[in-house]
């Protein structure tokens, strides 16, 4: 029984002189002897066929190598169902802003006041009203909760 290559051709073995050389090579190689004359000269190339052959056989009929993939679009993000969350982000998020704003146009301390409580305020509320899913100790298999 001969072994077949990709494109069910038999494959030549080599002869027990070229397998003889190429182990030497490969110890002149680990020893730092190597030649690369000798080895390049002795390498053969048995298949013809390019790389992009074996890729057109994995394609269904009517499909390019070149498509590329393009993900779904992502669902939209929710939005906070409760007017407290929603002053709590708006909180959180437009603080921060309100203080780059307030330094980029030096519109006053007392303002950048106001960005600096919001913000925080906003952080300690969605914090405080997240929900508890308890630890790895209180599950069976000690798992992540996703």
């Amino acid at each position: 029984m001969t072994d077949r290559g990709p494109t069910d051709e038999p494959v030549n073995e080599p002869s027990p002189e070229e397998q003889a050389r190429a182990w030497d090579q490969i110890v002149a190689d680990l020893s730092g002897q190597i030649d690369f004359d000798a080895a390049t000269s002795s390498l053969q190339i048995n298949d013809p066929t390019p790389p992009d052959a074996f890729i057109d056989e994995l394609l269904e009929p009517g499909e390019l190598a070149s498509d590329t993939y393009h993900p779904p679009e992502p669902p939209p993000i929710p939005r906070p169902a409760d007017t407290i969350a929603r002053f709590a982000w708006a909180g959180a998020l437009g603080g921060p802003a309100l203080l780059v704003a307030t330094t980029v146009f030096s519109l006053g301390t007392f303002i950048g006041g106001i960005g600096v409580l919001a913000s925080v305020a906003g952080f300690i509320t969605l914090v405080a009203r997240m929900e508890d899913h308890g630890s790895a100790d209180d599950r069976p298999d000690g798992g992540a909760v996703v």
